[in-house]
């Protein structure tokens, strides 16, 4: 009987720990794609056009609280701005 609680107990234990582990990879994965999204506050409004952004999406973005991910972030934005350029066709699509 008490080994089996003592088994229950570690399950119990390794859950929790693996929630952690879980949680402070998608913790460091934010911060990841924050820094990235700084980067973006160098690109020319032209550029951030081209995406489907613009410069104060780019601030709202890195000014959002730590538990929004900024990428989800970004793609609910170009979407709503809906103003992304077009990818160049490639060479199949010119030959029809």
């Amino acid at each position: 009987m008490l080994i089996h609680v003592l088994q229950i107990i570690a399950v119990c234990f390794t859950r929790a720990a693996d929630a952690i582990a879980r949680a402070r990879a998608r913790a460091r994965e934010r911060a990841r794609s924050r820094r990235s999204a700084c980067t973006m506050l160098y690109l020319d409004d032209h550029m951030l056009r081209d995406i489907g952004l613009t410069r104060a999406d780019v601030v709202a973005c890195i000014s959002s609280p730590a538990q929004y991910d900024p990428v989800e972030f970004l793609e609910v934005r170009r979407e709503r701005n809906g103003r992304a350029r077009q990818p160049w066709p490639d060479h199949q699509s010119l030959a029809a």
